[in-house]
C-alpha cells in the first residue's frame, strides 16, 4: 500500500500531468516568488584631531670679555625636535560601498512579497527617528538590524543589501541566529538575522532619500523581495561640514568591501527526483503536521534543491515549491 505518513491519493484540483519540467530552472524561483504576503514586525563616530607643537629654544647670549681674552661658551648644538606625526586613524569597517562602487538597483529583479523586517535603525548608538529629522554629518555610520526570509515555506535567504534613490549601496550576509523568527514566522527561519553599517557618505543625493533593504533570493533569477520598512534620509547636505571633501573622508575613514553584484550569485543545484508514491504531499514546513500546498505525482521530476534537513527536503519547480518527504523519492543527478 502507498498511502503512508504523508502520501493520499491525489485529488484532480492539486496534482499536474506526469512529467518531467523542461522548464529553465534558473526563473524558477522567480515566478514562484513573485506573489506573497507579508509576515513580520518590527552606525558610530570616529573623528580624531590631533595638534603637535615643537619645542621652542632660545639661544643664549655671549658674556663680556675678560684681560685674558678668552671666548664666552658657545651654545651646544641642540637636537632638534622632530614633530610626532599624529596617529592614523585605522578605517572604519562598514558594509556600504565607495561612493564611485554603488551600481542601479536596475541588475536586479525588485518583486512585491515582503520578506521581513527592519528592526533596529540607529546612528552613534542613539535610534533614529522616524520622521528623518535627524541630519548626518560626514564619517556617521548608520547601523541597520533586522531579519529576512521567504515567509511562505521559509526559503533562506543568504544576503540583503541596501539601497537609496535607486542605486545598491552595501550589502551584507544573512547569519544571524533569529530563534523569534522560527517561532513566529516560519520554523526554518531560525537563521535569518543581519545587521549592516552604513557610512552616510556613501549614501546617494536625491529627493525624498530613503534608505531600504532587500532579500536576494537564492540561485541566478536575480530577484531581490523587499523589507516591510525603511528608514527616511534628512535632505542632502543637512548637517554637513561644508568645509570637508567628501570622497578624501570616503576614502580615509572607511573600509569598503567589494560591491555584491547579481552576476556573483551561484546557481542552485538542479536534480531529479523520482517519486515512488502515488501522490506525494508537498507542505509549508518538514513536517508532518505542515499544511499541505501542494502534490507531486509519482514520477521522475527536474527540481532545484533550496534546502534540506535529515528526512525533508524544500524543493522548487516553475509551479510550486515545499517541503516532501525524503522516504518516498529517489534522487538522481
Amino acid at each position: 500500500m502507498t498511502n503512508q505518513l504523508d502520501t493520499d491519493t491525489p485529488d484532480a484540483a492539486d496534482v499536474g500531468p506526469r512529467r518531467r519540467s523542461k522548464t529553465p530552472l534558473a526563473a524558477t524561483l522567480c515566478v514562484i516568488l513573485l506573489v506573497g504576503s507579508a509576515v513580520g514586525w518590527g552606525v558610530a563616530r570616529f573623528l580624531i584631531f590631533q595638534d603637535e607643537q615643537g619645542t621652542n629654544i632660545d639661544i643664549p647670549k655671549t658674556g663680556k670679555l675678560l684681560k685674558k681674552p678668552e671666548m664666552a661658551p658657545e651654545a651646544k648644538p641642540t637636537k632638534s625636535v622632530q614633530p610626532i606625526p599624529a596617529p592614523i586613524s585605522a578605517p572604519i569597517p562598514v558594509d556600504s560601498y565607495a561612493s564611485d562602487k554603488a551600481y542601479d538597483i536596475t541588475q536586479w529583479v525588485r518583486g512585491d512579497q515582503f520578506s521581513g523586517y527592519i528592526d533596529e535603525a540607529r546612528i552613534n548608538g542613539a535610534p533614529l527617528p522616524k520622521d528623518g529629522s535627524r541630519p548626518f554629518a560626514p564619517g556617521e555610520v548608520i547601523e541597520l538590524a533586522g531579519w529576512t526570509g521567504e515567509v511562505n515555506v521559509g526559503i533562506r535567504l543568504p544576503y540583503v543589501i541596501a539601497s537609496a534613490c535607486d542605486t545598491v549601496v552595501g550589502h551584507a550576509p544573512v547569519s544571524g541566529n533569529r530563534s523569534d523568527v522560527a517561532k513566529a514566522v516560519h520554523r526554518n527561519l531560525s537563521i535569518s538575522g543581519w545587521r549592516m553599517r552604513i557610512a552616510s557618505d556613501s549614501l546617494p543625493d536625491c529627493e525624498n532619500r530613503t534608505l531600504r533593504v532587500w532579500g536576494i533570493v537564492p540561485g541566478t533569477s536575480r530577484l531581490i523581495l523587499p523589507l516591510n520598512s525603511h528608514v527616511p534620509i534628512p535632505a542632502p547636505g543637512q548637517g554637513a561640514d561644508p568645509t570637508l571633501d567628501r570622497k578624501n573622508i570616503d576614502a580615509a575613514k572607511f573600509d569598503n568591501p567589494q560591491p555584491l553584484m547579481a552576476q556573483d550569485m551561484k546557481p542552485l543545484l538542479s536534480l531529479t527526483l523520482m517519486v515512488t508514491a502515488k501522490a506525494l504531499n508537498i507542505r509549508a514546513c518538514g513536517d508532518a503536521k505542515c499544511a499541505i500546498t501542494g502534490k507531486f505525482r509519482k514520477g521522475e521530476w527536474t527540481v532545484v534543491k533550496l534546502d534540506e534537513t535529515e528526512n525533508w527536503l524544500l524543493v522548487a519547480t516553475r509551479e510550486r515549491s515545499g517541503w516532501v518527504s525524503r522516504k518516498y523519492v529517489q534522487i538522481g543527478g
